[in-house]
């Protein structure tokens, strides 16, 4: 790795812990995904500060990889916008990994989008506001929708993702 590659990855990755800090703050209380009052508030919203920063950190780093793969400015935005595209497109928000095609669910299970929307889903639905641990809780149902796995290892399982996906992007470049 290049001392430029190593210096704007670390300049981007606290640009982005700023940011995603503020864009987390804001979007928690916002929207009142867990209330403060909660047991367990401190957990889900540590988790999903820490869940937003590694996903904002990686997509950053596969646009910025796409970027210094092309010469022309005009040919990488194209290809950034497909990638992106098809990223968001099976990253479980738009197609639920149940109604994708057996051929297809590979692409949600590669998308780090995916593994990012599945952390956070985890981490606001499996909460004590949500009734964890019952069967047919409030939770449960919502995850049950986006064909979201309701095991908590997930949320770490995601983490570990985002983080090694976001060396390999920075090794990348």
């Amino acid at each position: 790795v290049s001392s430029f590659v190593a210096s704007s990855a670390l300049t981007m990755a606290l640009y982005g812990v700023f940011e995603s800090v503020c864009v987390s703050v804001i979007l928690f209380f916002m929207v009142n995904i867990v209330p403060t009052s909660a047991p367990d508030f401190g957990q889900v919203f540590a988790l999903f500060v820490v869940s937003n920063i590694l996903t904002n950190w990686v997509v950053g780093n596969i646009i910025r990889s796409i970027a210094y793969c092309f010469s022309n400015l005009v040919m990488a935005f194209v290809v950034g916008v497909f990638i992106t595209s098809f990223g968001m497109l099976y990253a479980g928000f738009v197609v639920s990994p149940d109604l994708m095609p057996a051929w297809a669910v590979w692409f949600y299970y590669l998308s780090p989008l995916s593994w990012g929307f599945r952390a956070v889903s985890l981490i606001a639905f499996t909460s004590e506001t949500y009734g964890a641990g019952q069967e047919n809780s409030l939770g449960r149902i919502a995850l049950d929708i986006f064909g979201v796995f309701p095991d908590r290892k997930w949320i770490y399982y995601g983490m570990v993702y985002l983080f090694v996906i976001n060396l390999v992007f920075i090794l990348v470049q």
